[in-house]
C-alpha cells in the first residue's frame, strides 16, 4: 500500500542517510478490531509532516508497507518505509514498525448447571454428552478454537449426600486472550429409604404399620413406589402407586384357611427440584409379612352322656393351615361341686385326645362343657393368634341309687346300671 502522508507528529526513530530531511513516526502498536480487521491509516500510526531540503520546497513524504504474520493468528507486523526524494532525485528512507496485535477474548456459551443421578452402585455419568458442551466458540481472528474444562470435585458429596462438581471451561485463542465461566453439576446421593414393621407375622384383620425414613440428603424431594402384591383371598387397603416419605399402614384380611403372604416392594427415587432429573435407581426394599388365616377347631365328642366314671372322648381336627402351627386351649365348665375329674388344658396339638374320667357324686345328672380354642404360634412357637372356639357338652349320670334311695329320671339311667 502506498499513501501520501499529510500530518502527524515525527520522532528520531529513523535511521538513513538522507539529501532531503524527514522524520518518521516511532514504533507502533494497533489492535485488532471485532471483525479481526484493523486501520493502519496514518492517523493513527502517525505521519510525516517536516518534510525538508535545501532546495526542493515541495517535498512529500510516500511510504510503502511490507505486512508479515506475527507470533500469533490475528497478529501482524507492518514494515512501513518512508521515502522523501527531492526535485533532483536525492532520496531518504527511513523504517518504522507497526505491530498490529488481537486483544479480544474469545467468547462461547457455558453449559447451564445441571443436575445428574447416581445409579444404584454410586456410578455417576459427568460426561459432557451428559452434562452439556460448548459449541459456539467464537474469537474475532482464530478460527480453529476449542474450549476446555477442568473439575473441582471439592465438594462432590457421598451416595448419601448431594454434591456439586465445579467444572471450570477455558476458552483461549491463538494469541492468548482467554474466557472463564463456571459450570455447577449437582450429584444426587443414590435414593434410599428404611422401612420396617413391628412383626413379619400377623393375625388375620391386622393393622400393620410401616415405619418410613429417607436415608439420604437430596437436591429435591425423596419418594417412592409401592407394589403391592395381595395373593388370592387376601385384601388390603394399600395400592400401587407414588408416595411421600410417610408412615402408611395396611389392614390385611385373610379369607382363606391358610396363612398367605404379602410382598410390599418400596423402589426410592428422588424427584428433582423443577429443572432436575428424576433419579430412580434407588436401592429397593421389599418387606414380607405372613397373615394368619382364622383358627378354626372341630370338635367330635365320642359319648354324650356318662355313666359315672367313665372317661370323656373327644377328638380334635382343623382346617387351619397356619405358618408356624397350631394349639388348642380347653376350657371345661360345671357349675356343680359333685362333678370331678374334669381339667383345663392349654398347647394340645390335632393328635391329642381329651380323655378323662367324669364322676359324679351326687344324686341328679350334671353337664360339663368343653370350650376349645385354637391358636395359632408365633415364629418362636408362642400362641399369637385367637380363632374360632367349639363347644361340646356332655352329660354325667350319678350312680344309681338303691332301692332305698332316690331314684333318677329313667332316659338319663338308659345304659347305666
Amino acid at each position: 500500500m502506498t499513501a501520501v502522508i499529510r500530518q502527524h507528529i515525527s520522532d528520531h526513530s529513523c535511521q538513513g542517510q538522507y539529501s532531503a530531511d524527514l522524520h518518521c513516526p516511532g514504533r507502533y502498536t494497533i489492535y485488532k478490531d471485532a471483525t479481526c480487521g484493523y486501520d493502519a491509516s496514518v492517523g493513527i500510526t502517525g505521519d510525516v509532516t517536516d518534510e525538508a531540503d535545501n532546495c526542493d520546497t515541495s517535498l512529500d513524504a510516500t511510504f510503502t508497507d511490507a505486512v508479515a504474520p506475527g507470533a500469533c493468528e490475528g497478529e501482524q507486523i507492518i514494515t512501513r518505509t518512508w521515502t522523501l526524494t527531492d526535485d533532483c532525485g536525492n532520496p531518504t528512507t527511513h523504517i518504522q514498525i507497526i505491530t498490529v496485535r488481537d486483544n479480544t477474548p474469545p467468547t462461547f456459551t457455558v453449559p447451564a448447571d445441571i443436575t445428574i443421578c447416581r445409579d444404584v452402585n454410586g456410578i455417576y455419568d459427568r460426561d459432557v454428552t451428559n452434562t452439556g458442551d460448548v459449541t459456539d466458540e467464537a474469537d474475532n481472528c482464530d478460527t480453529s478454537l476449542d474450549a476446555v474444562y477442568t473439575d473441582s470435585d471439592a465438594a462432590i458429596g457421598t451416595i448419601n449426600i448431594v454434591g456439586y462438581i465445579t467444572r471450570t471451561w477455558t476458552l483461549t485463542d491463538d494469541c492468548g486472550n482467554t474466557t472463564i465461566q463456571y459450570q455447577t453439576i449437582w450429584v444426587q446421593p443414590v435414593p434410599r429409604i428404611s422401612v420396617t414393621v413391628p412383626d413379619t407375622l400377623f393375625c388375620n384383620e391386622s393393622a400393620i404399620n410401616f415405619t418410613i425414613d429417607s436415608l439420604v440428603i437430596s437436591r429435591g424431594e425423596v419418594m417412592y413406589d409401592l407394589d403391592v402384591t395381595y395373593p388370592a383371598g387376601v385384601s388390603g387397603l394399600l395400592s400401587d402407586g407414588s408416595r411421600p416419605i410417610l408412615n402408611i399402614t395396611d389392614l390385611l384380611t385373610n379369607s382363606t384357611n391358610s396363612h398367605q403372604t404379602v410382598t410390599y416392594t418400596f423402589r426410592p427415587y428422588i424427584q428433582g427440584n423443577p429443572g432436575d432429573p428424576t433419579c430412580h435407581d434407588g436401592i429397593e426394599v421389599t418387606i414380607t409379612v405372613h397373615v394368619e388365616p382364622t383358627a378354626r377347631v372341630a370338635l367330635t365328642l365320642a359319648d354324650d352322656e356318662l355313666c359315672n366314671g367313665e372317661s370323656v372322648n373327644i377328638q380334635l381336627s382343623t382346617v387351619t393351615i397356619p405358618y408356624r402351627g397350631i394349639e388348642f386351649n380347653v376350657d371345661a365348665i360345671n357349675s356343680y361341686p359333685e362333678i370331678t375329674g374334669y381339667t383345663d388344658r392349654t398347647g394340645l396339638i390335632t393328635t391329642d385326645i381329651i380323655i378323662e374320667a367324669l364322676s359324679n357324686s351326687g344324686d341328679t345328672a350334671r353337664m360339663v362343657t368343653y370350650i376349645v380354642s385354637p391358636v395359632t404360634l408365633d415364629v418362636s412357637g408362642n400362641q399369637k393368634c385367637y380363632g374360632i372356639n367349639d363347644t361340646v357338652k356332655v352329660w354325667v349320670n350319678p350312680t344309681r341309687a338303691s332301692h332305698s334311695g332316690k331314684q333318677h329320671t329313667p332316659d338319663l339311667l338308659r345304659h347305666c346300671n
